[in-house]
C-alpha cells in the first residue's frame, strides 16, 4: 500500500508542479458558502462553525454549516453570538450574548448550549472537548483550561498581570502569550503549557511583541513576532528552536488554524495595504491568491481555518461582494491527503515564481 502511494505521488507531482510553471491551473478551487454564512473554522468532516447574519447590522448568531445546512446553536437571550472552534466530534465554542448585554463564552455539545463562567473568553478546543482561552483574574488576565466542568489557571510568565491560551493539542499541550511583567509596554512572549508547567519559548531578535498561536500534536507550533518598526512576521518553533518564516511588508499578520500535516493558515497585510490569506507548509508563506484561478474573480482577504484534508475556510470577495468561501484542492486529485503531503514542493515552486515575479518587477 505504501509503495502504490509513494508511485502514485511521483506520477502526479508532475502535474501539479507544471502548472504552477505555467499558470494555467489553480492548486485549489474556491466555494462560496451560503449567503449571510460567516465561517470560522473547519473540522474533518467538512462542519464549519461561525455566525449567521441576514444582513449589515442584524443580530448574528453562532451557527454551525453542514451538508448544505446551516444550524443555529442557540444563545444566551440577546442578540450576538459567533462560534469559533470546532471538533470532529461537533463540539463547539464560541460567544454569545445575554439579554443584558454581556457576552458569555459556551460549549456547544450534544445537542445543548454549555455556559463556561464569568469572566471567561473561549479560544480553542481539542478532540478531548478540552477549551483554552482568557480568563479574567483580580487584577489582569491569565490563561484558562476547561475539562470536564472545571477551570484551571495556568498563570503568566514572570510577573506579568495579561495572558491568554490560544490553543491546545489532544496531549493537552497548550500555547499562547503572556507579558513578562506588568509595567507599561512589558513584552509579550509566546510560552507552552504542558504538565502543569509553563515554559517561556523566547522571541525573534528581542523583539517585543510575540505570541504563539496555534500547535499540533506533533508539537509544532506557529506564531506572530513584532518586528522593529512595527511589522509582523511569521514564526515555527520546533525541536527548541524559533524560526522565522517572513511577512508579506505589511504591519499586521495573524496566525488561525494549524493541521496535522503541519501546513498553517492566517491573514497579513502586504506592504501595498490590502490584506491576504495565506498557506505555509515547509518555512514560507504563500499567498493563497496565487493558488487559485485569477479567472475566478476571488480575491482571498484572510484564511481562517484548515482541516487535515488541506481544505481551507477563508474570506474573500468577488465583484464588489464580499463572502465567506471554502477551498478544496482542484478535482483532479482523487486524494486530498496525498495532495497535501505534496504541497510542500508545489509551495516551494510557487515560492520560487514568486519571487522571480517580484525581483523581475512584474
Amino acid at each position: 500500500m505504501l509503495l502504490r502511494k509513494y508511485l502514485y505521488a511521483l506520477a502526479l507531482l508532475p502535474a501539479l508542479l507544471a502548472p504552477l510553471h505555467s499558470q494555467a491551473a489553480p492548486l485549489y478551487t474556491v466555494t462560496a458558502l451560503p449567503t449571510g454564512f460567516n465561517s470560522w473554522d473547519i473540522n474533518n468532516l467538512g462542519q464549519i462553525s461561525g455566525f449567521v447574519q441576514s444582513e449589515p447590522g442584524a443580530a448574528t448568531y453562532a451557527a454551525l454549516y453542514a451538508g448544505g445546512t446551516i444550524t443555529e446553536l442557540g444563545g444566551f437571550g440577546g442578540s450576538s453570538g459567533f462560534a469559533r472552534a470546532l471538533n470532529d466530534a461537533g463540539q463547539v465554542i464560541g460567544i454569545a450574548s445575554t439579554a443584558s448585554g454581556a457576552f458569555r463564552s459556551f460549549l456547544y455539545s450534544g445537542g445543548s448550549l454549555i455556559d463556561l463562567g464569568d469572566g471567561v473568553n473561549a479560544q480553542n478546543i481539542n478532540e478531548r472537548g478540552d477549551v483554552v482561552g482568557q480568563l479574567n483574574i483580580a487584577g489582569g488576565y491569565t490563561g484558562f483550561l476547561y475539562r470536564g466542568g472545571s477551570i484551571t489557571q495556568l498563570g503568566n510568565l514572570g510577573t506579568g498581570d495579561v495572558g491568554v491560551a490560544w490553543d491546545i493539542n489532544d496531549h493537552g499541550k497548550i500555547v499562547g502569550e503572556s507579558n513578562i511583567n506588568p509595567e507599561l509596554h512589558a513584552p509579550f512572549h509566546p510560552f507552552l503549557y504542558k504538565n502543569g508547567k509553563l515554559t517561556d519559548l523566547g522571541t525573534l531578535a528581542d523583539r517585543e511583541i510575540n505570541g504563539a498561536r496555534v500547535i499540533n500534536n506533533a508539537g509544532r507550533i506557529a506564531g506572530y513576532s513584532e518586528a522593529e518598526g512595527g511589522g509582523q512576521h511569521a514564526f515555527i518553533y520546533e525541536n527548541g528552536a524559533m524560526r522565522d518564516v517572513g511577512s508579506f511588508g505589511g504591519l499586521n499578520l495573524d496566525v488561525s488554524d494549524i493541521n496535522e500535516r503541519g501546513a498553517f493558515v492566517g491573514s497579513a497585510s502586504t506592504w501595498e495595504g490590502p490584506s491576504v490569506g495565506y498557506i505555509s507548509f515547509g518555512g514560507e508563506l504563500i499567498d493563497l491568491n496565487t493558488l487559485i484561478d485569477p479567472a475566478s474573480g476571488w480575491v482571498i482577504g484572510g484564511a481562517s481555518g484548515i482541516n487535515d484534508l488541506g481544505q481551507i475556510v477563508a474570506s474573500a470577495c468577488r465583484d464588489f461582494e464580499c463572502s465567506s468561501v471554502r477551498l478544496d484542492l482542484v478535482s483532479a486529485v482523487p486524494e486530498p491527503a496525498m495532495a497535501l503531503m505534496l504541497l510542500p514542493g508545489v509551495l516551494a515552486v510557487a515560492g520560487v515564481r514568486r519571487r522571480r515575479m517580484r525581483k523581475g518587477g512584474r
